[in-house]
């Protein structure tokens, strides 16, 4: 009886061989049935361990952002003594070590396992992992000094690889793109001087983040265009309201029956001459305005808007 769930083997007094399934300690039994002895029957137990063959193995990232501190799982097999080589000039004996990589570069991490109680007594293994630096975020604004109810535009100038950019104005909005000269405008909703912050990530996921303070000039008024081309060719193509500082918003357009074609409480969306669907004709259109300004005044505008074809 061999201890492993393997069928008894009957056998006389010639030698047996049996391979075992996989490491762990087995009661191995050999059982005397043979009536000719006076002692019969007999039992004699042994216990027998079967070590695993020592095979080395790593868990552990494979591309880390400068400084990297990383954890080294040691997930070998077997094994009762560990070398680590880190590949940049440091070792270490302990089973799962840790350590920082402050530099970029390629690193090979090696593993050596030794069993001596095993038949494979060393085995060793490697992985290579790659510090990447980070870009370098930078950004410009115009106009300097700021201008009364202009957008402020952004200059990326961003050095080095970088594969996505998100802006963070510091009013609230964002803007992400993919692009690295990507015209990014924004319009503050008042004055004041704000914290506009460029993130730039490398293909790797490596940030980098830098801000300024820009200030703005907002002087709080509402005006609607009084006529629009809606034929997509970029230029005035919608009926918008022209709103600086406003915090509130209803505006309406109207046909002539009085139906409401468009609606909206942003003062960046407009009516791009379409209702359900459907491009409506050349006419002359009725708006009604409500908006609440940031020094907490109200205006009340109506009027008419024409769509001209």
């Amino acid at each position: 009886l061999f201890g492993d769930n393997s069928a008894p083997l009957r056998a006389g007094l010639e030698s047996v061989t049996h391979r075992f399934p996989a490491p762990g300690t087995y009661n191995v039994r050999l059982v005397l049935a043979d009536t000719n002895y006076c002692n019969a029957p007999d039992t004699f137990n042994l216990q027998v361990r079967v070590n695993p063959n020592v095979v080395a193995r790593i868990n552990a990232p494979r591309v880390g952002c400068a400084p990297f501190t990383i954890r080294l799982n040691n997930n070998s097999l077997g094994g009762s003594g560990f070398l680590w080589d880190f590949g940049n000039g440091l070792t270490s004996t302990e089973s799962s070590p840790t350590i920082t990589y402050a530099q970029p570069g390629m690193y090979r991490i090696k593993l050596r396992a030794e069993d001596p109680s095993t038949c494979n007594l060393v085995d060793s293994t490697a992985i290579d992992l790659l510090v990447s630096g980070a870009p370098i975020a930078g950004f410009t604004y115009s106009p300097q000094p700021s201008l009364e109810n202009i957008p402020t535009s952004f200059i990326n100038q961003t050095q080095g690889s970088a594969v996505r950019f998100t802006w963070f104005f510091g009013d609230g909005d964002s803007l992400t793109t993919l692009r690295r000269d990507t015209l990014v405008r924004n319009q503050y909703p008042q004055s004041g001087v704000f914290n506009a912050c460029l993130v730039a990530v490398n293909e790797f996921g490596c940030p980098a983040t830098t801000c300024q303070p820009v200030t703005a000039i907002v002087n709080p008024i509402v005006d609607v265009v009084t006529a629009f081309t809606p034929n997509n060719d970029g230029k005035n193509d919608r009926a918008l309201v022209i709103g600086f500082g406003v915090t509130k918003l209803a505006f309406r357009i109207y046909n002539r029956l009085g139906q409401v074609v468009f609606e909206s409480n942003d003062v960046r969306l407009g009516w791009d001459g379409k209702f359900k669907g459907k491009e409506q004709p050349m006419d002359v259109y009725a708006f009604t305005v409500d908006a609440e300004l940031i020094d907490g005044s109200v205006v009340k505008k109506s009027g008419s808007i024409s769509l001209i074809r």
